[in-house]
């Protein structure tokens, strides 16, 4: 881990403005990553901020649509207006691990004359790969530090990247709540993605300490759903909830969560993008009004007509479907139509650890303090916490996207 941080720290302090110092006014931030549930908030929290002139909004290329049709899609599946978020974006397909991010080198000297803050959110997010696949996502954050560090604007873009608390990998021995602190690598050893995000983590800081850049790690907790309950039917929590119109149960307890829906998460990193702060911080986001997940499992059990059982107990009755549908020749069909099976794995690994300390689900609890002062959304007394209209916005959403089957 620390040989990756070494190879792309190497000759940092060397960097220099391409050309001469330039007295460009212009405002504008450089955004990565756009077409995802995240990504796509961000665009939208950005449109409607005056401070921004305008938003570069790099993305990887694709096969099939253009990345116009992409971000469009996106934005439409969101409930966004997308016609009137696009009028200030200007969306760049780009190859972040080139060193000249795969776009003209006009192009690329217009951005750093525009481009007064770099906010990097795309990341590969996959579990199961070791540190060596995210090379290229690493190699990622260290050439855009040179493209802040070659501005030639007075000061070098500031540099918010979007890291995880995956990087919280062995903690059990670490006092909860866990700072907003830069930590040792053996609190990160242990899987490919979260070693990634130490890494990057580590490079900001190195540059924060020898050279001019501002450098903020915002650790990202768990996301939900976004304005119109908008929720990645990919991903693990909608996948255990679909499970329950098969087991008839979803898994409770009274332990709290602090997951943060994604139209709010944008707009605390848009204040952070803003805000003032002391290079080299870490900062971690996650709801500052956590809820007992209970209350929300008793509203979705209720939407769905199930039962709420402990964890142990609906694991045991999902992997039973496995048992019976091997009993009968059925696996295929079972795998097909109960998605959460897929991720069986991840949620034995979950049981195992869903009986320790800090939030339900596993998840450490987590210091808020310097978000709270970097945002003023954040900060708002009037902050609603998670409740039962965002449980029946997530199930209306996945019912219309036909991953929940209506009564």
């Amino acid at each position: 881990m620390q040989a990756l941080v070494d190879k792309y720290t190497a000759g940092i302090t060397e960097l220099r403005p391409l050309s001469a110092k330039s007295s460009s006014m212009e405002n504008w931030i450089l955004v990565t990553g756009t077409t995802g549930g995240l990504g796509s908030h961000l665009l939208a929290a950005l449109a409607s901020n005056g401070q921004y002139a305008g938003v570069y909004a790099l993305n990887r290329a694709s096969r099939g649509l253009t990345l116009l049709e992409r971000q469009r899609r996106a934005l439409v599946n969101l409930g966004l207006d997308a016609e009137h978020i696009l009028k200030k974006v200007e969306l760049i397909e780009t190859d972040l691990s080139l060193e000249d991010l795969g776009i003209s080198s006009e192009l690329y000297q217009k951005m750093q004359r525009n481009v007064s803050s770099i906010l990097h959110n795309a990341w590969r997010v996959d579990f199961n790969l070791s540190l060596a696949s995210f090379e290229p996502n690493v190699k990622s954050v260290r050439n855009l530090l040179v493209f802040s560090l070659t501005s030639p604007r007075p000061q070098p873009p500031k540099f918010i990247y979007t890291s995880s608390i995956g990087v919280f990998n062995n903690t059990s021995e670490v006092q909860e709540p866990l700072l907003e602190e830069h930590v040792s690598a053996e609190i990160s050893a242990g899987n490919g993605y979260g070693e990634s995000k130490w890494v990057s983590e580590q490079i900001l800081l190195n540059a924060s300490e020898s050279t001019p850049v501002k450098t903020l790690v915002v650790r990202l907790g768990q996301l939900s759903g976004g304005l119109i309950g908008s929720w990645n039917v990919k991903e693990w929590l909608p996948s255990m909830i679909q499970s329950s119109t098969a087991v008839k149960c979803i898994p409770s307890n009274e332990k709290d969560i602090s997951w943060i829906p994604n139209d709010l998460a944008a707009e605390v990193l848009v204040d952070f993008s803003l805000a003032d702060f002391d290079s080299g911080s870490v900062s971690h986001l996650v709801h500052p009004k956590p809820v007992p997940w209970k209350m929300l499992a008793n509203v979705i059990a209720s939407e769905l007509g199930v039962f709420t059982v402990p964890y142990n107990e609906w694991l045991s009755k999902l992997k039973d479907l496995v048992f019976k549908a091997d009993s009968n020749g059925t696996s295929a069909e079972t795998l097909r139509n109960v998605p959460a099976l897929r991720l069986l794995p991840f949620f034995d690994g979950l049981g195992n650890i869903i009986n320790g300390g800090g939030s339900e689900f596993g998840t450490p609890k987590l210091s808020v303090h310097r978000s709270m002062t970097l945002s003023k959304t954040l900060s708002d007394p009037k902050l609603e916490q998670l409740g039962e209209a965002d449980a029946k916005a997530w199930i209306g959403y996945w019912r219309r996207m036909g991953f929940i089957k209506n009564d």
